[in-house]
C-alpha cells in the first residue's frame, strides 16, 4: 500500500516540520556561535520569536526564513532538511551542524572533509 500525502494528519505534519526548522535553525546559530539575542537582532526578529521558532512552537513566516538563511548562510534547504532516516535527536542535530559546516568551506576543503568521512566509515 502507497502512502500519499492526503492520508497523513496534516496537524501532525506541521507539528514536525516546527520541531525539524526550529531544530536545524538553532543548530546553524550555534555553528555560527551567535547568542538567540544577537542572532534575533541579526534577523530582526524580537528573542521570544526565535525562542518559540527555535522549540518548535511556531514556524517563522517565508521572509524571515530567508532572512535566517541569509544570516547563517546556509540555503533554505539546510535549515528545512529533516533527517528522518536517523532515529537519535541529537546525531540529528549533529548532522545538521555538520552540513552547515560543510556548506560553508572551500571546494577543497569538502573534499578533504570527504576523505575522513570515508576513513571513518571504514571497518577498523
Amino acid at each position: 500500500m502507497a502512502l500519499s500525502f492526503s492520508s497523513i494528519d496534516p496537524a501532525l505534519m506541521e507539528k514536525d516540520l516546527k520541531v525539524i526548522v526550529g531544530r536545524n535553525i538553532r543548530a546553524a546559530r550555534e555553528a555560527r556561535g551567535m547568542t538567540q539575542e544577537q542572532f534575533a537582532e541579526a534577523v530582526g526578529r524580537h528573542i521570544d520569536s526565535v525562542s518559540l521558532i527555535e522549540r518548535g512552537r511556531s514556524l517563522p513566516a517565508l521572509d524571515t526564513l530567508l532572512g535566517i538563511s541569509t544570516v547563517v548562510g546556509v540555503g533554505l534547504d539546510a535549515l528545512v532538511h529533516p533527517f528522518d532516516h536517523v532515529e537519535d535527536d541529537e546525531a540529528k542535530i549533529a548532522l545538521t551542524e555538520l552540513q552547515i559546516r560543510l556548506e560553508n568551506l572551500p571546494q577543497d576543503r569538502v573534499k578533504l572533509a570527504l576523505g575522513i568521512v570515508k576513513l571513518l566509515a571504514e571497518p577498523m
